[in-house]
Order: C-alpha cells, then structure tokens, then sequence
C-alpha cells in the first residue's frame, strides 16, 4: 500500500509537466504557451506555426523555401529559428536518401539523434549537429519526411520559445486530383 502511495504520489506530482531537456512537449503545454502568439502560414510547403509576438519572420517569397526568425529589437539580428524546405515529389527519397546527396549529412556527422514525431509525422531531431557554413556552433536539427516534401528546422537559440514553436507546427495534407 506505502508502494502504491508513493508512485501514485510521484506520478500525480509529474503530471502535466514537462521535460525541459525534451524537444517534444505535451500538447496541453503547447496549447498555453502559444495562445497569444501570431501565426506563420507557409502555404508554398503547406504548414503553420504559431511564433512569439517578440519575434520577426522573412522569408523567401512565394517559394516557401527558406524561413528566418529573429528576436525583434535583438542587437546581433542573429535568427533564432529558420526553416529549410525541400521538394521532393519527384525524387521521393527518404531522409537518410537525401541527406546523403547535400553537403550535411547529418547521419554521418551526427550520431546523437532521435526518432521523434511533430503534428503525427516522423521525423528524427539531430541533437548537437555541426552544419556546413555554421563552423564551432552545434544546432538541434529537426528533419521531417512529408513524402513529396522535406522540412527542415535549425534551432539555433531560445530554446523554450523555439521547442515550443517546433511542437505547434500543422502540416496540411497533400490534396487528391480529386478534390482540385
């Protein structure tokens, strides 16, 4: 009976926190943290996120391909965040695949990686990668296989804001020839 108390009393402790060392966060915690924030539609790689109002966004334009965000009023104008699209309709590689044919191959370079899963789809998160052009600094990399696209996500600083924004990604389904 003192055994049972003492798990229930831990696990009720635990609930509805979070692991801060995690890149996954609860969907409840989410859901509070984003509530105020603005909204970032990428209608070219289909998906939103919901960002600080303390932040700034660019982008490439119509091609959806490249995404910054920066810390508004922030003196170094260093991104916090920035978001890498690929398209991949017609090659249809999967990650390894496709890393294996750019400059970062992050399954070689970066052994310390975990299979994760963001708004339901799988994706590995490549903790602590070296990427080209961004010598002596270590990046958490967030690569996501969306069968006819690739994203992927540099975290780069701001580590509770930016887990936050990276788990409040939707990514909107492919559309049938049907329903064009």
């Amino acid at each position: 009976m003192v055994l049972f108390l003492i798990l229930f009393g831990a696990t009720a402790c635990n609930y509805g926190q979070d692991d801060a060392n995690s890149l996954i966060m609860k969907q409840s915690i989410v859901k509070k943290t984003v509530d105020n924030w603005r909204v970032y539609t990428n209608p070219a790689y289909r998906y939103e996120l919901r960002f600080p109002l303390n932040w700034k966004v660019t982008d490439s334009g119509e091609d959806g391909k490249d995404v910054i965000f920066y810390i508004s009023g922030a003196t170094d104008n260093k991104p916090v965040l920035a978001i890498k699209s690929y398209s991949n309709w017609q090659e249809g590689y999967d990650l390894e695949t496709f890393y294996s044919k750019t400059k970062n191959d992050l399954f070689k370079t970066s052994p310390n990686r975990e299979e994760i899963k963001i708004d339901g789809q799988k994706g590995i998160w490549f903790k602590d990668a070296q990427m080209e052009g961004e010598e002596g600094q270590k990046l958490n990399v967030v690569s996501l296989d969306l069968d006819d696209r690739i994203v992927e996500i540099l975290i780069i600083g701001e580590w509770n804001d930016t887990r936050a924004v990276v788990n409040s990604l939707n990514f909107y389904p492919n559309k049938a020839m049907d329903d064009l």
